[in-house]
């Protein structure tokens, strides 16, 4: 199954999300389910703690210990041309600006699995033509 950063965050960092984002991992974890993030993950849950960091509501410390957590929850696979290019196209169907949701959503699709999301709005956007996207709240 494919993950994305919007739902990993929750796992090592307490917001809102929290518990129903722990409650899936906690459940993926007893049926040995692997979790999948392209590489573009690093570079997402990076810029979150960061962001953290610079409000005060972490220390650098901890925002390390957060992001060796995450890594070892999931399985970081590397992107290639033919997994950008399909980000790409997705993007471009939904009008999108940015391709780094549809980054994970074409990893899901490449894969053949589900891709768990914890963007609202995302979900809300693509889930009729991908169903194989959920979000943390359905």
């Amino acid at each position: 199954m494919a993950v994305d950063a919007s739902l990993c965050i929750p796992w090592v960092i307490t917001e809102a999300d929290t518990p129903a984002a722990r409650a899936l991992l906690t459940e993926w974890e007893r049926q040995r389910v692997r979790r999948l993030v392209p590489g573009l993950f690093t570079s997402e849950v990076n810029a979150a703690l960061l962001k953290r960091v610079r409000r005060g509501m972490l220390d650098r410390n901890g925002a390390s210990r957060a992001l060796e957590a995450l890594h070892r929850a999931v399985v970081v696979r590397p992107h290639d041309a033919a997994l950008a290019a399909r980000a790409l196209e997705i993007a471009d169907i939904f009008a999108l600006y940015k391709a780094y949701d549809t980054l994970y959503l074409a990893l899901a699709e490449r894969e053949g699995c589900e891709l768990w999301t914890g963007d609202e709005r995302f979900y809300n956007l693509v889930r009729h033509a991908f169903p194989q996207v959920h979000w943390l709240h359905e």
